[in-house]
C-alpha cells in the first residue's frame, strides 16, 4: 500500500498529520480548507471503487467448480428452494456460508433483502462483483467466520451489539455448511441447532452424505468426529429445536435438503 499512490494518500500521509497541535492551533491554522476536504472525500471514495482484492485462490473460492452436482442435479436443487422461497412471505433471508452467493442472488432476484456471510473473501467479492448494477432485491455481504462472529463493543459490550444480535432475518438458508461446522470445528448437530433455533426463524438447511466427496475431503484424518457425522442423528438433535417441514433427497447425488420451523415448545 506504500508503494501505490492513493493508498499511500489516504493510509500513510494521513497518519503523518500531526496530532501535537492544542485545539486551538488546529482551529487558526486549519490543516484543509473546507473544499480540499470535500476534494479528499471525492478522492478516498474513488479510491476505494478501485481497489480489487487479492486474485489468489482460496480452499473455497472455486467450490462450484470442483463439486460433485452434476448440471442436472444442481439444477433441481435450485428449484426447490426457489419453491420453497415464493411460497412465503418472507422478506429477510440470512444465507450463512454463502459462498459465491448463488441462492443468495436467487432469493434476491425474487424481490427478498438477503444478508450473506461467508468466511471466503474472494468468495464475497466474486459475490459483490457478480450483483454490480442489479436492481431487484439487497443483498448484504458481510466476510466473516460464523463460529468466531463480530463480538458486541463499547459499554458495557452494548454501544454496538454483536453482529447476530443486530440480524433479524425471516429465514435462514444453511446450504452445504453443517458438515464444515462438525468436522472442520468441531461442533455437535445439537450446538448447530440451539444456534439457529435463537432467531426464531424457519430454516431451509442441507445435510450432505459421507459419501460426498467434499465431506470425504474434510474428513480426512478426522475419525475422531466419523461416527457421530450420520443423517438420523442430525434429524434427532435438530428435532429437538424444530419441526421437520419437508425432507427432499437430490436424487444422482448424496445431498438432502430439509425444511424446519421452529419449536414453541422445546421442554
Amino acid at each position: 500500500s506504500r508503494f501505490r499512490l492513493s493508498t499511500a494518500i489516504h493510509i500513510h500521509l494521513n497518519s503523518k498529520t500531526p496530532l501535537h497541535l492544542t485545539t486551538h492551533e488546529r482551529r487558526s491554522k486549519p490543516i484543509l480548507t473546507k473544499l480540499r476536504f470535500y476534494g479528499l472525500i471525492d478522492h478516498l471514495e474513488q479510491t476505494i471503487k478501485c481497489l480489487k482484492a487479492n486474485s489468489k485462490k482460496t480452499a473455497w473460492s472455486e467450490y462450484y467448480e470442483n463439486t460433485n452436482y452434476s448440471d442436472a442435479a444442481f439444477g433441481v436443487k435450485k428449484k426447490i428452494i426457489y419453491d420453497w422461497l415464493n411460497r412465503t412471505k418472507y422478506s429477510t433471508i440470512l444465507d450463512l456460508g454463502a459462498n459465491r452467493g448463488v441462492f443468495s442472488q436467487l432469493a434476491s432476484s425474487m424481490g427478498k433483502r438477503v444478508i450473506s456471510v461467508d468466511s471466503d473473501p474472494l468468495a464475497i467479492e466474486y459475490l459483490y462483483l457478480q450483483m454490480k448494477g442489479q436492481q431487484a432485491g439487497t443483498i448484504n455481504l458481510f466476510v466473516m467466520d460464523i463460529t468466531n462472529p463480530t463480538n458486541g463493543c463499547g459499554w458495557d459490550l452494548k454501544e454496538r451489539y454483536s453482529f447476530f444480535d443486530r440480524i433479524k432475518p425471516d429465514m435462514i438458508m444453511a446450504l452445504a455448511l453443517i458438515h464444515h461446522l462438525v468436522i472442520k470445528h468441531n461442533l455437535s448437530f445439537l450446538q448447530i441447532a440451539k444456534f439457529l433455533r435463537q432467531f426464531n426463524s424457519p430454516i431451509v438447511i442441507e445435510f450432505i452424505e459421507k459419501g460426498d466427496s467434499q465431506v470425504q475431503l474434510l474428513m480426512i484424518n478426522r475419525g475422531d468426529v466419523c461416527n457421530n457425522y450420520e443423517e438420523d442423528i442430525f434429524q434427532s438433535d435438530f428435532q429437538k429445536y424444530f419441526s421437520v417441514d419437508e425432507r427432499l433427497s437430490i436424487e444422482g447425488n448424496h445431498r438432502i435438503l430439509y425444511r424446519m420451523s421452529p419449536k414453541e415448545d422445546m421442554n
